[in-house]
C-alpha cells in the first residue's frame, strides 16, 4: 500500500495549487487525500469533518497550507482547517507516526510582521490606536486576526512523545508551487518515485540473494564452514576455486593449459574438489535471480539523459547492470552443458573408485571447462557486491574501480 498524504487548506484560494500538488505527488506514487477528489474516502454516516478526521488517521504525512482566507467555521471560533491541524497534532502527541509540514503564503508572513510592528509603534503613543489597528480588517486577508493567531498556534509546536519540549514549529513561507515541492522533497526525502524506490529495493534483495547463493548451500550453511573444516582457506566458493584452480588452467600469457588432455590435480586438490561436489549442491548456483535486474534494464532506470541529443545515454550504472546480466546468463548456461555432465561423472568416479589414493588425478578438458565456468562466478560476486554498495550507500567508487576487462581473473595467477 502506498503512503498517504493528507493536504489541509481552504479550497477556494488554493484550488489550482492543490490540484498541482496532487498531480505531482501521485506521479511519484503517493496517495494524496483531498476532500474534493473522488479517492477521498467518505463514510455516509459521518459528517464532513468526521470524514476528514477518519482519512487523516490513515495517513502518514500531513501538509498544511495557509493562505488569505480563514475558511468555513466548524464552530463559532474554530475553522475547519484549524480543526484538522489540531487533529493532526493530537494524533502525533498520542504517538501516531504522522509527519507534518506547514506552509504560509509569503505576503501573509510579511503582512503579519508589518501589522505587529505597526501595533507596537502606536502602542507607545496610545493603547486605543493599537486596539483599532488590531481590530481593523484587511483588503488582502479576510480575517487577519484569526489567521495570525492560527500561525501563532502552529509556531508553539507539537509535544512529541518522549520529548521534553515542543518541536515541529517551523512554518515555511512560499511564493509558488516550486517552493512547496522543494520543501516537500527535502523534508519527506522524496528523491525518486515510489515505483523506482520499490524496484531498487527489490533489486537490492535480489542481489543479496544471489551473493548468498555463492556463499551458502541449500540449508543456509556457509560453504566456507565446510572448507574450513577441511583446512580450506576461508573464502567463499568461487573465491576458493579462483585462487586454487585458475593458475592451473591458464598461464601468465593468458593461454589455456587444459586443452586436449585436461590437467593433473594433486591428491589434496582433487579431494577438496570432490568434497565440494558431494557436500555443496552446485545445481543451486544456477538459480541466480535476474527478474528485477532485467526489469530495471528494460525500463532504463539508470540511463542518463543527454540534452544535446534529446535522448538517453548509457551510464556506468546501466552498463554495469547489462554486464552483470550477461555474466549471470553465461554462468547459468554452464550447468546445461556437456562440461557439467562430464564434471559430475568424473567427480563421482574419483570419489568412489580409489583414485583419491593416487598422487595425481587427471580430470578432462570438459571438467576443466566447467570449473572455469564456476570461476567466472567471482566476477558476478564482486560486481553484485559493488552494485549493492551503490544502492545502499549511493557510492559509485566501487564501480569506478571495477575491472570489466577480460583480464579480470589475471590477478589470481
Amino acid at each position: 500500500m502506498n503512503p498517504k498524504i493528507f493536504v489541509s487548506s481552504t479550497i477556494i484560494d488554493f484550488e489550482d495549487l492543490r490540484g498541482a500538488i496532487k498531480y505531482y505527488l501521485e506521479e511519484y506514487g503517493y496517495d494524496v487525500q483531498m476532500s474534493e477528489y473522488p479517492n477521498f474516502n467518505i463514510n455516509s454516516e459521518a459528517s464532513a469533518i468526521e470524514a476528514c478526521i477518519e482519512n487523516l488517521i490513515n495517513c502518514q504525512y500531513y501538509i498544511l497550507l495557509i493562505g488569505y482566507r480563514r475558511g468555513s467555521l466548524y464552530s463559532e471560533n474554530l475553522s475547519v482547517t484549524n480543526l484538522e491541524y489540531r487533529a493532526a497534532k493530537t494524533l502525533i502527541e498520542r504517538g501516531h507516526s504522522l509527519r507534518i509540514l506547514s506552509f504560509v503564503r509569503k505576503p501573509i508572513w510579511l503582512l503579519k510582521n508589518d501589522r505587529r510592528g505597526l501595533i507596537e509603534h502606536f502602542n507607545v503613543k496610545s493603547e486605543e490606536y493599537s486596539k483599532i489597528i488590531s481590530e481593523t480588517g484587511s483588503t488582502i486577508i479576510d480575517d487577519p486576526d484569526y489567521i495570525f493567531n492560527f500561525l501563532k498556534e502552529i509556531s508553539e509546536g507539537i509535544k512529541f512523545p518522549g520529548s521534553d519540549s515542543p518541536a515541529n514549529n517551523w512554518i515555511i513561507d512560499f511564493n509558488n508551487f516550486e517552493d512547496i515541492i522543494t520543501a516537500i522533497k527535502n523534508t519527506f526525502h522524496i528523491k525518486e518515485s515510489l515505483r523506482e524506490k520499490r524496484l531498487k529495493r527489490l533489486l537490492k534483495t535480489e542481489l543479496e540473494n544471489n551473493i548468498k547463493r555463492l556463499l551458502t548451500d541449500s540449508r543456509g550453511i556457509e560453504v566456507n564452514k565446510y572448507l574450513g573444516s577441511y583446512k580450506f582457506s576461508q573464502e567463499n566458493l568461487v573465491e576458493y576455486l579462483a585462487k586454487t584452480f585458475y593458475p592451473k588452467l591458464w598461464d601468465k600469457n593468458n593461454n589455456p593449459l587444459f586443452l586436449d588432455r585436461g590437467i593433473d590435480l594433486e591428491k589434496i586438490e582433487a579431494t577438496r574438489l570432490a568434497f565440494i561436489y558431494i557436500m555443496v549442491p552446485l545445481d543451486r548456483l544456477k538459480d541466480l535471480e535476474t527478474r528485477f535486474l532485467e526489469k530495471i534494464i528494460n525500463e532504463g532506470l539508470f540511463l542518463t539523459y543527454n540534452v544535446n541529443k534529446d535522448d538517453f545515454d548509457l551510464s556506468l550504472l546501466s552498463l554495469s547492470f547489462d554486464k552483470l546480466l550477461e555474466w549471470i546468463n553465461n554462468f547459468k548456461n554452464i550447468f546445461n552443458s556437456i562440461f557439467y555432465e562430464t564434471f559430475r561423472k568424473e567427480m563421482a568416479r574419483i570419489s568412489t573408485d580409489g583414485s583419491l589414493h593416487h598422487s595425481f588425478i587427471n580430470i578432462s578438458m570438459e571438467s576443466c571447462g566447467f570449473i572455469m565456468g564456476l570461476i567466472y562466478g567471482i566476477r558476478i560476486y564482486d560486481l553484485a557486491k559493488s552494485l549493492l554498495s551503490m544502492l545502499e550507500n549511493d557510492d559509485l567508487q566501487p564501480l569506478l574501480n571495477f575491472d570489466f576487462s577480460e583480464n579480470y581473473l589475471q590477478k589470481y595467477l
